[in-house]
């Protein structure tokens, strides 16, 4: 299945918001890559797990989620944990301006940290 595949197969209302996610996502730096992995798009930058796309399937809104999303700074408090470890997720219904300059703010903490400094594989 490819990231196209995903988006076909879901509610139009949900391919929107994935589709304008997917572009933000992939625009924000080079080297951002996509890749279907346990069976949702997942964004890896420097052969490393940066963030993933989740329809949730309550509500028909997005789960923005960050792999190291317990490491990133969340002045606003929109970051849900929801009981994980090490993940924290943004949940997208509407994508209003501010909502994509929020995820763009959360990408780009997310890619430094990849950048300066990497998990151990």
């Amino acid at each position: 299945m490819t990231v196209d595949d995903y988006i076909e197969n879901q509610l139009p209302s949900c391919q929107v918001l994935l589709r304008r996610l997917r572009q933000l996502i992939l625009n924000a730096a080079p080297g951002i890559t996509e890749k279907i992995s346990w069976n949702v798009p997942f964004y890896t930058y420097r052969n490393q797990f940066v963030c993933y796309l989740n329809v949730l399937r309550n509500d028909e809104s997005i789960d923005v989620a960050f792999l190291r999303g317990m490491e990133l700074t969340d002045e606003t408090g929109r970051l849900e944990d929801r009981g994980r470890k090490t993940v924290k997720s943004l949940v997208v219904r509407f994508l209003t301006a501010a909502d994509e300059e929020l995820v763009l703010t959360y990408l780009h903490e997310a890619l430094l940290l990849n950048e300066t400094q990497p998990r151990k594989a």
